[in-house]
């Protein structure tokens, strides 16, 4: 029983290891992510490709199994990435 408990307790460390990294991970992509939006928010091509992709993932998220709120999530991450007058894309 101890050595059950104790493998459970390293699982949930290595788990906890993982998320934090995965947490970096996401800041970091996000804070790139962001400055490159930001850099290219006015460049017609960067916004006629950033309207494209959106156009591609919403027809394959209308055709898939996710959820309204799936959806939603992915929309409101998609925003919080993007700078203001992008937004509407």
């Amino acid at each position: 029983m101890e050595s059950e408990i104790q493998k459970l307790k390293d699982t949930i460390a290595d788990y906890e290891t993982v998320l934090q990294s995965l947490v970096a991970d996401r800041a970091a992509l996000t804070a790139v992510v962001r400055a490159l939006a930001e850099s290219n928010a006015s460049n017609p091509e960067f916004q006629r490709h950033l309207k494209l992709q959106v156009d591609i993932r919403a027809g394959r998220q209308l055709n898939s199994q996710m959820t309204d709120e799936q959806i939603d999530l992915f929309k409101a991450s998609l925003n919080a990435l993007l700078p203001q007058q992008l937004r509407d894309i």
